[in-house]
């Protein structure tokens, strides 16, 4: 087996990653990118809050769901939000962010 074959074989999907992990992971992720600049400024400190803030607004929305790509170790390589289509953020106050509860 190849070595880029034996990499890909050691790496998962988790259909239910640690939020603040992907918060984190998203946060390091959109560092360049203008418009999370803008929001957040340069800090990864507070992209790292805004992706948390952002998080638990989504968690409460039906139907969304958080996936990850980790490795044998568990750390998280990639990290996908899904919404679904039409989803709006409900006045109720958002879960507290943390692994218990459905996406």
């Amino acid at each position: 087996m190849s070595e880029d074959l034996a990499a890909a074989a050691s790496r998962r999907i988790d259909t239910d990653p640690d939020p603040a992990a992907c918060a984190d992971l998203l946060a390091a992720a959109f560092a360049r990118e203008p418009a999370v600049s803008w929001i957040c400024g340069g800090a990864h400190s507070a992209r790292a809050r805004w992706f948390r803030a952002t998080l638990r607004t989504h968690a409460g929305l039906a139907g969304a769901r958080r996936t990850a790509l980790v490795d044998t170790d568990g750390r998280l390589l990639a990290a996908a939000v899904l919404t679904p289509p039409g989803a709006t953020p409900s006045a109720r106050r958002p879960r507290a962010l943390g692994r218990p509860g459905p996406c």
